[in-house]
């Protein structure tokens, strides 16, 4: 992403389960730890979980923001890590998409790019949730989450990142979860591609 920096970054997956949003958080603390200012954003407006790896409180977040209920800059959250905000998702609209989809949402994540070095955003699976298809067009790029298992039987990958690419999405890559430590034939062509 040389001409075009990826500084706004949405984090999804194919299927609930395939730990998207630890990957978010581990994103964004690693960015912070390298000395940049990072907001994660809870845009999983119907399943909401990054506050909890935090211990922080989920009541006001992104969607109050977008409803004109609170500034941006107070409703973000410190966090126990130095130079990492959380926006937390806040209350949960009755139609996540379209409020996602609203030009004050737009303008949310307009200046969310003005606070911080980095922003990660998690937004729901998918092939499940039209939500994560909305982010696409607020954000520079995507990072999939995919289970190894899962890829294997379903083949669920190709069909969501041409889901993401047809609304406008730029897949910059794909994350592989829960693969088994020690798997024979992953590390065995590990192996021979370094020899």
């Amino acid at each position: 992403a040389v001409d075009e920096p990826a500084r706004m970054i949405a984090i999804t997956s194919t299927e609930p389960g395939e730990g998207k949003t630890l990957s978010a958080v581990n994103l964004a603390v690693a960015l912070a730890l390298d000395n940049k200012k990072v907001i994660l954003v809870d845009a999983d407006l119907r399943h909401p979980t990054t506050h909890c790896f935090f211990d922080n409180p989920r009541d006001v977040g992104l969607s109050n923001v977008i409803a004109g209920e609170k500034g941006i800059e107070s409703a973000l959250q410190e966090t126990q890590v130095p130079g990492l905000q959380l926006l937390a998702a806040g209350a949960l609209p009755p139609n996540p998409p379209e409020l996602l989809n609203s030009r004050a949402a737009h303008a949310c994540f307009r200046q969310l790019r003005d606070l911080a070095d980095f922003v990660i955003v998690d937004t729901p699976p998918a092939l499940v949730m039209a939500d994560a298809h909305v982010v696409t067009n607020l954000v520079d790029g995507i990072i999939l989450v995919v289970s190894a298992g899962d890829v294997v039987k379903q083949q669920p990958l190709s069909r969501t990142a041409d889901l993401l690419r047809q609304n406008g999405g730029r897949l910059l890559g794909v994350i592989m979860n829960k693969l088994q430590s020690g798997s024979g034939s992953y590390y065995g062509h590990y192996y021979a591609y370094s020899q």
